[in-house]
């Protein structure tokens, strides 16, 4: 079951929606949550881990290669960076 199967599941069963907040391995991201609902993807950096970079309108497939490839740094320069409007918090 694909993982956005299961947040679908998970939701249906509680009633509530499900935010994901994941802590990566990598050595430019520190953490990554994503909202389907806003589409909305935060990334903290590890050079700037205390400014949280909101990306606009993400795809969740994005989120998902994101989250599933090996090298997190350069999927984000290759399919994030100046390719989706932010705003830091």
């Amino acid at each position: 079951m694909e993982l956005n199967e299961q947040i679908l599941l998970l939701e249906k069963l509680t009633g509530k929606k499900v935010l994901l907040e994941v802590r990566v391995r990598s050595s430019n991201i520190k953490d990554v949550d994503y909202n389907k609902d806003s589409k909305d993807l935060k990334i903290k950096f590890m050079n700037r881990p205390d400014s949280t970079y909101i990306f606009k309108n993400v795809p969740y497939d994005i989120y998902e290669g994101l989250m599933k490839d090996k090298s997190k740094g350069k999927f984000f320069h290759r399919k994030i960076k100046n390719k989706f409007g932010f705003v830091m918090q």
